[in-house]
């Protein structure tokens, strides 16, 4: 199972405040496979190797975490408490 802490999706939420294109490369590897299937029929561009995502699809990826969950099982972690959950 995959494992994702808590302060690391805090982070991608400052990545998309700064309404900048983002890189698939800056979000964790155990989090890329729900990004990919929920840009498929969006547009991107490659750059150096590595996809860019338009903010705005980016926001929308997170709203779809917020709202509909993942694509598949994952286990958060929050690391000030040593404890996981599954989700």
């Amino acid at each position: 199972m995959r494992t994702v802490t808590i302060e690391r999706l805090r982070e991608l939420r400052k990545i998309a405040s700064s309404h900048e294109n983002v890189r698939i490369s800056t979000v964790d590897e155990a989090l890329q496979p729900d990004l990919k299937n929920f840009l498929v029929g969006k547009t991107f561009r490659m750059l150096d190797n590595d996809i860019i995502i338009f903010s705005s699809d980016f926001r929308d990826w997170l709203h779809k975490l917020n709202t509909s969950g993942f694509d598949y099982a994952l286990q958060l972690k929050d690391e000030r408490k040593e404890t996981a959950t599954r989700y």
